[in-house]
């Protein structure tokens, strides 16, 4: 289940981004920039709840641009290749195309995640761009980034699973 995300929930998601096998994945947020992104209208915050229990977070920016453009920003999930994190991220495109008339949704992915590059090629999204050493990790090296998007019409005549 797809829900917004709240204080109670930001020690799970501190937890998980503390990982070590994330550490080089995913970005970190302070419990002050965790609330602000809860005040700030451009950003809605998300969990994924699967038997009761808080098993992934995401966040979804771009919600007051004009051209109805949305970013998937930090998403996770406690354990994945179990298929959770199919579940929440096609949860999650059903609510930005859906609920928020979405045009394009997009996201980065380190150039060297080829789990999660694999992961979103499968559900259809396509690469658009490469940006070198565009992300300083916590692990202090630098990334390239590459840009990945649907657009609305891609993922209305998507074919299942």
């Amino acid at each position: 289940m797809l829900r917004p995300a709240g204080p109670q929930d930001f020690p799970f998601i501190r937890s998980l981004q503390a990982r070590p096998e994330l550490i080089a994945l995913i970005a970190a947020d302070e419990e002050a920039a965790l609330h602000a992104n809860l005040d700030d209208p451009d950003i809605l915050m998300f969990v994924w709840e699967e038997g009761g229990t808080v098993s992934g977070f995401a966040f979804l920016a771009g919600l007051t641009s004009n051209s109805r453009n949305r970013e998937v920003r930090r998403i996770a999930v406690d354990q994945p290749g179990q298929g959770m994190g199919e579940r929440f991220l096609t949860a999650l495109m059903a609510h930005a195309f859906g609920t928020l008339d979405s045009h394009r949704l997009w996201l980065d992915v380190a150039s060297d995640n080829t789990r999660a590059r694999r992961f979103y090629d499968r559900l259809g999204f396509r690469e658009e761009g490469h940006f070198r050493e565009a992300w300083l990790r916590r692990t202090g090296d630098y990334a390239d980034l590459v840009i990945v998007a649907m657009l609305r019409e891609e993922w209305v005549t998507r074919p299942p699973g």
